[in-house]
């Protein structure tokens, strides 16, 4: 027979495709095992990366740290808060304080007059000194102008009595001191005129003073008030001219304070 026969041609289709492998052949099957190797290593790498690798660090709240510096800082401002205003104890109502016997009656004194006294003066001399060593005196008791220490006394409610030579400085800032004679003691005279003391917030130049006085007053007075050059004795306390006189008196010094708030 011919050799040319079709038949006897290989009964393949020139334009077939190359056989696929069978559906049941595993993955990766046809590729070379070297390569599956290989393949196989960077898998188990990664894997032993993964299990190598520190754990990430925690996650930091910072809510409750944030609330705790909160609280703290609240109850440090609240206690110095605290000592500020502890410090000045507050003044009972006169009545809720026992009279005694020395008391001051709390009443009007028709005949009471602030007066008026002659400058004499702004002159500092050495603190500690008396006025008397520079061959002075005071024109009046308790002292409203003249010659003085040049530091001043704090404002506020005084147990024991102010220096004139220290309190003149305080009037020639526009103060108003309040003085009381009380051997006896006067409780409820001291509570009503401690209020005084506190009702305007005082600077560090100008406020309101409350102290005993030392050696008496004049005229069977039992309080006295001066502001610079000026002066009111009263033999009871009588809070309408009490608050008269402050208001009118109050920051009219020499050397007043402009950040002064009545």
């Amino acid at each position: 027979m011919s050799s040319n026969n079709p038949r006897n041609r290989a009964s393949r289709p020139i334009n077939s495709r190359p056989e696929m492998p069978a559906a049941d052949a595993k993955p990766g099957a046809n590729i070379p095992a070297d390569a599956r190797s290989t393949a196989r290593s960077a898998v188990s790498d990664q894997a032993r990366t993964r299990r190598n690798a520190p754990p990430p660090p925690p996650t930091t709240n910072t809510l409750p740290i944030i609330l705790a510096i909160g609280a703290i800082t609240i109850g440090l401002v609240a206690f110095i808060v605290f000592l500020i205003m502890g410090s000045t104890k507050p003044i009972q109502p006169a009545s809720q304080v026992a009279a005694s016997a020395g008391d001051i009656s709390i009443a009007a004194d028709p005949t009471a007059q602030v007066q008026n006294f002659p400058n004499q003066g702004q002159n500092h001399f050495t603190t500690g000194q008396s006025i008397k060593t520079l061959n002075q005196t005071y024109n009046s008791n308790p002292p409203t102008s003249g010659s003085h220490w040049p530091n001043w006394s704090n404002w506020g409610v005084f147990q024991q009595p102010v220096a004139d030579e220290m309190q003149v400085h305080n009037l020639e800032h526009g103060g108003v001191i309040i003085q009381y004679d009380c051997p006896q003691g006067c409780p409820q005279a001291i509570s009503t005129l401690s209020s005084y003391a506190f009702r305007y917030p005082a600077t560090n130049f100008t406020g309101v003073m409350l102290a005993p006085r030392s050696g008496g007053l004049p005229d069977g007075a039992r309080i006295a008030l001066t502001a610079w050059t000026q002066r009111l004795l009263l033999k009871t306390v009588d809070t309408e001219k009490i608050n008269q006189f402050v208001a009118a008196y109050i920051n009219k010094g020499p050397e007043k304070d402009p950040n002064f708030r009545p």
